[in-house]
């Protein structure tokens, strides 16, 4: 194995000189620039400047200008603002100007949103890093009129990280023993136990925190915890609201066993779920439950189930069944989970391990559990952001939606080619978010893992023509150092590099592809 040891060097006017057309770029701002004068330059750049007077009708330029005058820095003094009409020449235009005599630098102007990461976002959760949340969060928080059905056995609706995200049935007072909206169920306020018929979908008083009556209440933090409400943890579906569906009698042996679970199914269909998460299964199934999913989905309801844990090819219920999304689980590493089943029926993957969420134990209690139980929520959050930033999806737009987003993971689990589905899930793409334009699966034969990463990030190159490059950048897009690439495994020693988020771009033959890693 050869290692390559990458030393962050923090090179100001280092950008790459790989270009990639391009019309609009999410990360700066249309038909601006900022480029900087040597110091040897005398006078003042204008538009009717010899070297930029025959460029304006090229690029359509407008106006030119130092923007920071008066902050008594030589650099920032020397420094121009252009801004120009033809905005399809962006990266022509920052090309054109890097060849005059005269100019030291031009970079583009990086385009500010807010960047929000949530005041209870535990370093525990691996599963929100891997699958890109943080960046989801800037384009899309949920909406409360968006409910996800926990069908399961049971929800501490009490949990200090789950009340705030209930769904509320407004029309139904808590606890009076009428059905005051005549919807068919009583006392159900924040859903239904549809096993013992009543408003409390809680499970048993008295449990420990590794017992399995926390199953639902740890799906329904993964699904949409409470989030940026210093306590506990984030969760992908933010503002989505929970609606809690009990299957399991109190009086069962054990909370393994979902009895109720058609309806549960039908007690969220009438009540105005918009997602049906399903962490539950077997191998059995039942045309009436096929019929009963096609209806669901008929009506614009996302289905979303877990594909079992036997490790298995063998289809399961009612992750297999057609209007479902069948979700298998992942490691850190992006492999797939050795419980997790795969084959022809897995739709995407999720991280399914050591996934930290709420639990029944306390009102306070969180724990973390594995399982494609755990990868199933995680989907059906998603799919929660993805409809709030898109009403007028259909249960098929949004399951495509999750599928061309999906990261490839094939290079890593090429024992399980064409069995993983489309990937593992990627919340930013899926909402419509790219890191940059330089940003593409044209190096499909280039892998990058494990991210996030500690001190070493390995890069594997299935051998080609032509040298391969590899340069890391912030995430403005400044080049930060680059390196030479060999085909097969590259391991990028990144000890002196400091925690943080950054672009890595791998180029070969033309072209190139760049990834978001993130280091602990």
């Amino acid at each position: 194995m050869r290692r390559i040891k990458s030393t962050l060097l923090a090179l100001f006017a280092g950008l790459s000189l790989l270009s990639v057309a391009q019309v609009h770029d999410s990360l700066y701002v249309d038909g601006t620039l900022y480029f900087k004068v040597k110091d040897t330059f005398s006078g003042v750049m204008t538009l009717q400047h010899p070297a930029l007077l025959q460029l304006v009708p090229l690029y359509q330029m407008d106006t030119c200008y130092r923007p920071f005058m008066g902050l008594n820095n030589d650099t920032l003094e020397q420094t121009y603002c252009l801004r120009f009409s033809d905005t399809a020449k962006m990266d022509l235009c920052r090309d054109t100007l890097r060849t005059l005599a005269m100019i030291d630098y031009v970079e583009k102007v990086p385009l500010r949103r807010t960047s929000f990461v949530p005041n209870d976002f535990n370093g525990n959760q691996w599963n929100l890093l891997k699958i890109s949340a943080q960046l989801a969060w800037n384009i899309s928080q949920g909406s409360a009129n968006v409910v996800v059905a926990i069908i399961d056995n049971g929800v501490l609706t009490t949990h200090e990280d789950l009340a705030p995200n209930m769904w509320v049935n407004t029309g139904e007072v808590a606890g009076n023993g009428f059905d005051d909206d005549l919807n068919g169920y009583t006392d159900d306020r924040n859903g239904f136990d549809v096993a013992d018929r009543d408003g409390n979908t809680s499970p048993p008083a008295g449990i420990t925190a590794t017992d399995a009556w926390n199953h639902g209440t740890h799906c329904a933090g993964i699904a949409s915890a409470a989030t940026n409400n210093n306590k506990g943890i984030a969760s992908i579906g933010f503002n989505t609201k929970i609606m809690a569906v009990k299957c399991t009698r109190n009086s069962a042996e054990s909370g393994n066993e979902l009895t109720n679970t058609s309806d549960g199914i039908t007690y969220a269909m009438r009540n105005g779920a918009k997602i049906i998460s399903m962490s539950f299964g077997s191998e059995g199934s039942s045309v009436t439950e096929q019929v009963l999913m096609n209806t669901a989905s008929g009506r614009g309801i996302i289905l979303v189930a877990a594909a079992g844990n036997d490790n298995a090819t063998t289809p399961f219920y009612p992750a297999s069944y057609t209007n479902v999304i069948s979700v298998g689980a992942t490691d850190q590493t992006d492999q797939k989970a050795s419980f997790s089943n795969y084959g022809p029926t897995i739709d995407v993957m999720a991280p399914g391990v050591g996934i930290l969420s709420t639990v029944a134990s306390g009102t306070t209690a969180y724990s973390s559990f594995s399982g494609t139980s755990m990868a199933c929520p995680l989907v059906a959050g998603l799919a929660g952001l993805v409809v709030a930033a898109n009403p007028t999806f259909t249960p098929a737009q949004v399951e495509a939606r999750l599928k061309s987003s999906a990261d490839n993971i094939s290079l890593i689990n090429p024992t399980f080619t064409g069995q993983l589905g489309a990937g593992r899930i990627n919340a930013f793409k899926a909402l419509g978010g790219t890191i940059s334009s330089i940003e593409n699966e044209t190096l499909n034969a280039i892998e990058v893992y494990p991210n996030p990463f500690t001190h070493q990030l390995q890069v594997n190159i299935t051998p080609g023509t032509g040298s391969a490059t590899a340069e890391w950048m912030d995430m403005q897009g400044k080049s930060l150092n680059s390196l030479m690439l060999h085909d097969g495994e590259n391991t990028l020693q990144t000890t002196e590099m400091p925690q943080g988020v950054y672009l890595l771009k791998i180029s070969r033959d033309g072209t190139s592809t760049c990834r978001r890693v993130v280091k602990f």
